[in-house]
């Protein structure tokens, strides 16, 4: 069989494939790119499930607790003439808003709805607001009475007589608990108190309250 110069035959071919340690390379970096794609995943995964753990349990959204912590007579005269009965009365509440989150909260212009007997005769105003976490204000807020809309309560000269007066409050705090920016929930807090009035001391007598939240 005749051979060229070479001494290969006429249907020799020279070897042309790459070299298996390119091949080996290219496994080698695909086979780290999964494992650093998986490392970081798994990292992930872990991350959610520690910030699902804290918002669950450190960060879960509780409600606020609003209390009346007193209240105070600014100034009491009362005077049954029946041609002209007359009413003064002048109220100081201290309210005080407590925030049991490790997060802000957030409240919107609030009101305190006075009763008697019923009837609504006064209010009074709480403005907007922000309370850090586990933080508390305690704030003052001065009652605007409707005198003219107690004394024409059939039940005033029987209060008189008995030597009390009672009043009635309910205070309704709303606002947001803000968790990390991820976690917002709407929250309420209620507080209703009796407040019974001396007509002999001209003083605050008793008063007691209860508190409901809601979330």
């Amino acid at each position: 069989m005749a051979t060229n110069g070479n001494g290969f035959g006429p249907h020799s071919k020279l070897d042309s494939s790459p070299p298996s340690d390119g091949r080996s390379k290219r496994y080698s970096r695909r086979r780290k790119c999964l494992v650093c794609g998986g490392i970081t995943l798994a990292v992930l995964v872990v991350i959610g499930i520690l910030l699902l753990i804290l918002a669950l349990t450190v960060f879960k959204p509780k409600s606020p607790v609003i209390s009346i912590d007193s209240v105070q007579l600014q100034s009491f005269n009362v005077s049954l003439n029946l041609l002209s009965p007359r009413l003064e009365l002048g109220l100081t509440m201290w309210v005080s808003v407590y925030n049991p989150n490790r997060a802000s909260f957030k409240y919107t212009n609030s009101t305190s709805v006075i009763t008697y007997h019923g009837d609504e005769v006064g209010n009074a105003r709480i403005p907007a607001g922000e309370i850090g976490a586990r933080g508390r204000e305690k704030f003052p807020t001065d009652v605007s009475i409707q005198a003219m809309q107690i004394v024409g309560n059939s039940n005033l000269l029987p209060d008189v007589a008995s030597g009390s007066i009672p009043i009635s409050t309910r205070t309704v705090v709303s606002g947001r608990v803000n968790v990390l920016n991820v976690i917002k929930r709407h929250a309420t807090s209620t507080s209703v108190c009796n407040v019974t009035i001396s007509v002999a001391s001209r003083n605050v007598q008793d008063f007691k309250c209860s508190h409901k939240t809601k979330l």
